[in-house]
C-alpha cells in the first residue's frame, strides 16, 4: 500500500475477500430464492430447481435465462432425473464443452448417474450441441458414435463389475 501511494498517489484501504463471491459461487445474502419459488417462477419440476441451485449456485440464473429463450431446453434428459437440456447449452457456452462425451460424462454426469439411459438421450443432446457449435449432420453422427463407443468401453464394464457380473 505504501508503494502504491508513493508511486501513484493512491491510498489503499483495508481489503477483504471474505464476502466476495467467485463467479458461480453464492454469498449467503445473495441466494435467497428457495427451490420451491424457483420451481414456480422458472416453470420447472421441484427436483430440477433443487438440482440447479445445488449444482450451479448463482449461475442457476443463466440456466433459467436459457429456458426462457427456448422452451425445449426445459426438457429432462432422462426420465426421473433432474438434469435438463439447458445444462448442455450452458456447458457449451460457459464451460467450453466441445464433444458429446464431455457433455454427457463430465458436465452433466449423466453417463455416471443414468447408466444406459444416457444412450437414449444422446441424439437430443448432440442435436442441441450441433446447433450451438455448428456441427454438420456428419459431425453430429460421428459424435454420437464416438460417445456410444466410449460409453460401452468405459461404463458398461464398470456397471457389470459393480454388480458382480464379470463377463
Amino acid at each position: 500500500a505504501k508503494r502504491l501511494y508513493e508511486r501513484f498517489n493512491i491510498a489503499a484501504g483495508a481489503a477483504s475477500a471474505k464476502d466476495a463471491a467467485i463467479d458461480g459461487e453464492t454469498s449467503p445474502d445473495e441466494l435467497t430464492i428457495t427451490p420451491e419459488s424457483l420451481s414456480q417462477t422458472g416453470n420447472l419440476p421441484l427436483e430440477t430447481a433443487q438440482h440447479l441451485l445445488r449444482d450451479y449456485g448463482a449461475d442457476y440464473r443463466r440456466l433459467i435465462e436459457l429456458t426462457r429463450e427456448d422452451e425445449r431446453l426445459r426438457g429432462r434428459l432422462v426420465e426421473g432425473l433432474p438434469q435438463i437440456l439447458a445444462e448442455v447449452v450452458y456447458a457449451v457456452r460457459y464451460e467450453m464443452a466441445l464433444t458429446l462425451a464431455d457433455a454427457m460424462t463430465r458436465r452433466t454426469r449423466l453417463a455416471i448417474v443414468a447408466g444406459k439411459e444416457t444412450l437414449n438421450c444422446a441424439t437430443i443432446v448432440a442435436d442441441a450441441m450441433s446447433r450451438e457449435l455448428g456441427w454438420s449432420g456428419e459431425q453430429t453422427e460421428r459424435q454420437i458414435a464416438q460417445f456410444t463407443a466410449e460409453f460401452e468401453r468405459e461404463f458398461t464394464v464398470w456397471a457389470c463389475a459393480s454388480l458382480g457380473n464379470h463377463e
